[in-house]
């Protein structure tokens, strides 16, 4: 954190303000991913697995995610609170 401040201060005033579009379009771009990941998790309903009703269930309670390998499920952290968000 400390180098990407330094790095930040040193820039110019048309620097900063370029990168800081290019970090906001890669920003969205990641949120349009993570949206299309979610959306294909909820068509496959792999919520299920983790016993919860929905999608939205699933993220509101923030409890672990699943995910499958073969015919086993593992449970892995929860969503991310931006990922909780983009479901609300």
């Amino acid at each position: 954190m400390m180098n990407s401040l330094c790095a930040v201060e040193s820039l110019s005033s048309s620097d900063l303000l370029s990168a800081t579009r290019e970090l906001a379009q890669k920003s969205c771009d990641v949120e349009a991913e993570l949206i299309v990941h979610l959306g294909e998790i909820d068509e496959r309903k792999l919520y299920l697995d983790c016993a919860f009703s929905s999608m939205f269930a699933s993220a509101r309670i923030g409890r672990p995610a699943c995910s499958r390998s073969g015919d086993s499920v593992r449970v892995s952290g929860g969503l991310s609170a931006p990922a909780r968000d983009a479901l609300r």
